[in-house]
């Protein structure tokens, strides 16, 4: 599809929230990772990134929502587990801390 600069804001605000919640010692802490992933799924990509789609597609907001819903409740655990598996990994292989 064509560029959009509204869908690289939103991309800036997802890193920027996750280097937020999880500088220093947040990835040790599982509440740290579940609260960034759901202020990104909940206000990112339920809410800005679903208006941008309906800026492109001309469809209504409801109308994609619960397809969105569904998409990112189903991701969330996922996201949560994948940051906490690769911070473990990255901490064993690398030291990082």
């Amino acid at each position: 599809g064509a560029y959009s600069p509204g869908y690289t804001l939103t991309a800036i605000l997802s890193g920027a929230t996750y280097g937020l919640f999880l500088q220093k010692d947040g990835s040790k802490k599982w509440w740290k990772i579940i609260a960034a992933s759901l202020i990104i799924n909940l206000v990112f990509h339920l809410g800005i990134n679903t208006y941008w789609t309906t800026l492109f597609t001309g469809k209504g907001y409801l109308a994609l929502l619960p397809t969105r819903v569904f998409s990112n409740v189903v991701l969330l655990p996922m996201e949560v587990i994948i940051i906490k598996l690769v911070y473990e990994f990255l901490v064993k292989r690398i030291n990082i801390k």
